[in-house]
């Protein structure tokens, strides 16, 4: 049975177990498998890929997520190198691509699509549960296959696919024709005692709230920040006295977008 590192022993079982409620919650929104002249990766190669979304209320880290493309056989491991690459906000979108080019990132599995149909499974850390798996017939090149809702509903083409946006053609229109409404450009000190800082930029004016769970999941702290104007803001967030050192998520809503960062609280 393979498993990902962690630390110490006893983080590494509480990262298990919160990885597993976690993971549920990962839904195949979208993927294509004969990719020739319609999206690129990141280093503008026109590859396979698969589009996860979350459609839990917490974040979710792919890292120690097994991806493969059949039945019974556990794949790649996604590696836990940082997880400011590897996470998905709540409700937000995460592209895996399915190229065979370990080299070009932590979202590259060792593995491609087969456009004659075959299988996409995600497998626990142990290699074996399955969290979710999506069995497809022959594709049509630079047509991809999702679901008509976000998370649920039945499989349809797309001619227009949307690697990393809402399955909704409307929705998708719009976000590519205004910037980015959120980025979170810095979290300092990180690890950190007594407090720390998140630097964030807002593209228009927001209504910003911070939520902040621990390891599991549960919303340990949330403070509603208000209408916050556009361009390049702050916040400090100092733990309650009664919260144990830990890892925990600070996880920034503003509107429709979501910016996620993992940090570690030392008394």
């Amino acid at each position: 049975m393979r498993f990902a590192t962690a630390r110490s022993t006893g983080l590494f079982w509480i990262l298990l177990f919160c990885g597993i409620v976690h993971s549920q919650a990962l839904v195949i929104n979208e993927f294509l498998a004969s990719n020739d002249a319609c999206c690129t990766d990141e280093h503008g190669d026109y590859d396979d890929w698969v589009e996860l979304y979350n459609a839990g209320d917490v974040p979710v880290d792919l890292a120690g997520l097994w991806f493969s493309d059949q039945a019974g056989v556990s794949g790649w491991q996604i590696p836990d190198d940082d997880d400011e690459i590897t996470t998905v906000a709540p409700g937000g979108f995460i592209v895996v691509w399915f190229d065979e080019q370990l080299d070009q990132g932590l979202l590259h599995v060792d593995d491609k699509l087969s456009a004659g149909g075959e299988s996409i499974v995600i497998y626990q850390p142990d290699g074996v549960t399955e969290v979710a798996r999506h069995d497809f017939g022959p594709q049509t090149t630079d047509v991809s296959e999702g679901r008509q809702s976000d998370g649920a509903g039945d499989w349809v083409s797309f001619s227009q696919p949307s690697p990393g946006a809402s399955n909704n053609v409307t929705a998708v229109s719009a976000r590519m024709m205004r910037p980015r409404g959120l980025t979170l450009r810095s979290v300092s000190p990180n690890p950190f005692n007594p407090s720390t800082r998140l630097v964030f930029s807002l593209a228009a004016t927001s209504h910003v709230v911070l939520g902040v769970h621990d390891l599991c999941g549960r919303r340990v702290d949330t403070r509603d920040l208000g209408l916050l104007d556009a361009g390049e803001q702050q916040v400090s967030w100092q733990p309650a006295a009664s919260l144990a050192s830990g890892v925990y998520w600070l996880n920034l809503d503003a509107g429709s977008q979501h910016a996620v960062r993992r940090v570690l609280y030392i008394k």
